[in-house]
This record gives C-alpha cells, sequence and structure tokens, in this order.
C-alpha cells in the first residue's frame, strides 16, 4: 500500500494533518479493494492510531486500535508479530490515558505471547512499563517495541 507509506512519510516530516488524511484514504481504498478484514488494513488502523496517539488524541485512537486488533485476531496466528504490536499499543494507550486496569486486561494476553515468542526480556519491559504507569498514573513515558 504505497498511500500508507506516503503516510508514515508524512507522519515522521511532522505533516501530522496530512497523514491523518493519508491514512483514512488509505483505509477506506483498501477496504474496497480488499475488504474489511484484510491484514494490511490492520497496519493502517494501527498506525493511524500511532499518530492520533501522537498528537495526543487518545480517545479517538482507541477505536482504531480495536479495530486493528479485531482485524488481526480474525486474519493472523496469535505469534505473528503484527497480534503483539497491536496489543502492545493497547497497554501503551491505556497508561497514558491512566486507566491501570485496562493496561493490565491486555498485557494478560500480550505477555504470555511475549514471553513465548520473544522471549522474558520483552515480557519484563511491558511488566515494568505497567508498573511505571501505575505508579506514575498514567504520565508515564511512551513505549514502542
Amino acid at each position: 500500500m504505497a498511500m500508507r507509506a506516503r503516510a508514515s512519510l508524512f507522519q515522521e516530516s511532522g505533516q501530522l494533518e496530512e497523514a491523518e488524511a493519508l491514512y483514512k484514504e488509505a483505509i477506506a481504498l483498501g477496504e474496497r479493494a480488499f475488504g474489511t478484514g484484510h491484514p494490511d488494513l490492520a497496519v493502517c488502523y494501527n498506525n493511524l492510531a500511532a499518530l492520533l496517539k501522537t498528537k495526543g488524541q487518545l480517545d479517538r485512537a482507541e477505536p482504531y486500535l480495536l479495530r486493528s486488533l479485531q482485524i488481526c485476531e480474525r486474519s493472523l496466528d496469535k505469534s505473528h508479530e503484527g497480534f503483539r504490536v497491536v496489543l502492545s499499543a493497547l497497554v501503551d494507550l491505556e497508561i497514558k490515558r491512566g486507566r491501570p486496569v485496562h493496561a493490565r486486561r491486555w498485557a494478560k494476553t500480550l505477555i504470555p505471547l511475549l514471553e513465548r515468542f520473544e522471549g522474558t526480556e520483552a515480557a519484563y519491559h511491558w511488566r515494568q512499563r505497567i508498573e511505571e504507569g501505575t505508579r506514575q498514573g498514567g504520565l508515564g513515558q511512551n513505549c514502542t517495541r
């Protein structure tokens, strides 16, 4: 999806409004071309959510992450890295929103997958991230893996 790549370039250069419009256009085109459950759309939804998080629009990011997760659950095996990326983004979002209970709920799925497919260090990282977010009231640093 070339449009997704262009949106990413806009995002990296700080042109966030242009990037958002391109991600939305890529989603609309992808849905028409491939149907609503294609794995490439999960990436677009995840990227749009990350952009919204960058803009501080956490409430707007959540539905896009949930849609991305829904596509991943239907089209990818849980061993696929994309599944863990979306779960990590959901944990991070809930920490940023100051909702550690929700972060822990997503982490219950994420951490065993990390332990199995990426090792104990990755799982430890997220456990620490959740604890840090809890202590700081959700105001911790953004964590990208």
